[in-house]
């Protein structure tokens, strides 16, 4: 039998915006700057968990406001929580958030998180994939046969939009390549930048010719109005046809150690590259990621090229059309939002996270905000 969960939902934080789990909910738009979040099926719905208004009858706590940082007015918000949730009893489960949401660790809730690295990663976490839309619900799926060549698409953020911004990512990168020089440091590599991990990966495959590939290079962020440098529409276009038009998707990580690329591109069926930078992903207990992925560990990137051929030659065309045809069922069944929550709250996951919050608490309760 499904176990439907029961939410209780706290007071705000002043000046955050609601979590998309709760926006959905209550079908609220998205902040005003947030472009391409309204691709939604039909189908799209929120069955295992609902919220009451009820403390008595709630099994958890749900904070509505995503925690970005752990300022002293966002500490005494989840001082208030905590005072909550031992007088009831009830688990407190908080979805940090933003492209940092990394550095925040609060040992005594569960967090929900979008980002984190697998060297960080505690009992009491959850990884989901970042929001995105349902891009192969809308725009299709088409399965692809296997080409001579393997043919790697990316379409995104990979340059820089001032001088300033490049004299930050030289000095960002060899800060990071000097740390991971030091013994015992080797994993301060994966803090690097997104945008090191995607130009590293477009020129190591690009200069291979063994492989094509179709690439676009932006120099902004295209996901917000504040940073998006040509019209949205042609923005989701040229994104959209892309990755239609191709065999692999280059997924590299963000500035949050995720990629919400990686999950359109299974929506679409198409078969992501995931450079893996101690990357933990969603429900990697239940999921096979070899089936539908290619995932390729930071240390050896340079070698990319060379797993992208090896995995290729590999492959029977049945094999091919089969890995994406398993793609988009891992995205709908598992990956899509909905899906997400579903699974979690439908599951022991969610409880299991939360004995080891309130164990966590029995033996000290910990806040802490890291500098990487």
């Amino acid at each position: 039998m499904t176990k439907i969960s029961k939410l209780y939902v706290f007071e705000p934080l002043q000046g955050e915006p609601t979590i998309h789990l709760l926006t959905l909910t209550k079908e609220e738009p998205n902040p005003e700057s947030t472009l391409f979040t309204t691709a939604l099926p039909n189908d799209f719905a929120f069955k295992n968990f609902l919220t009451t208004t009820d403390i008595n009858d709630a099994d958890y706590i749900i904070l509505p406001s995503g925690i970005r940082s752990l300022a002293p007015s966002v500490r005494a918000y989840l001082a208030r929580a905590r005072t909550l949730s031992v007088e009831t009893g009830k688990p407190v489960i908080a979805l940090p958030s933003g492209d940092l949401a990394h550095r925040i660790t609060i040992s005594d809730m569960v967090l929900v998180r979008g980002s984190q690295y697998r060297h960080r990663l505690g009992g009491n976490e959850i990884m989901i994939p970042p929001f995105s839309e349902d891009l192969g619900s809308f725009y299709g799926v088409t399965i692809r046969d296997k080409n001579v060549r393997p043919l790697v698409g990316f379409c995104g953020w990979a340059g820089f939009p001032t001088l300033r911004s490049r004299v930050r990512y030289v000095l960002d990168t060899a800060f990071y390549s000097l740390l991971s020089s030091v013994p015992g440091l080797q994993h301060h590599a994966v803090y690097k930048k997104g945008v090191y991990w995607r130009r590293k990966s477009m020129e190591l495959l690009r200069r291979d010719p063994r492989i094509d590939t179709q690439f676009i290079m932006r120099n902004s962020f295209s996901g917000s109005v504040k940073t998006i440098s040509l019209p949205p529409e042609q923005a989701r276009k040229e994104y959209v046809e892309n990755m239609r038009s191709v065999d692999f998707a280059l997924t590299p990580k963000g500035d949050a150690n995720a990629s919400i690329r990686l999950y359109e591109a299974l929506s679409m069926g198409r078969v992501p590259i995931i450079i893996d930078t101690d990357m933990p992903l969603p429900f990697e207990d239940v999921l096979d990621y070899s089936s539908f992925s290619l995932r390729v560990p930071y240390t050896k990137i340079s070698s990319l090229a060379d797993y992208v051929c090896d995995f290729h030659a590999s492959l029977s065309n049945e094999q091919f059309r089969d890995m994406q045809q398993r793609a988009r069922e891992a995205y709908v069944n598992y990956l899509r939002y909905d899906a997400v929550f579903n699974q979690i709250f439908g599951s022991d996951s969610i409880t299991r996270a939360g004995e080891v919050a309130m164990k966590n608490r029995t033996e000290s309760v910990v806040e802490t905000q890291s500098l990487w």
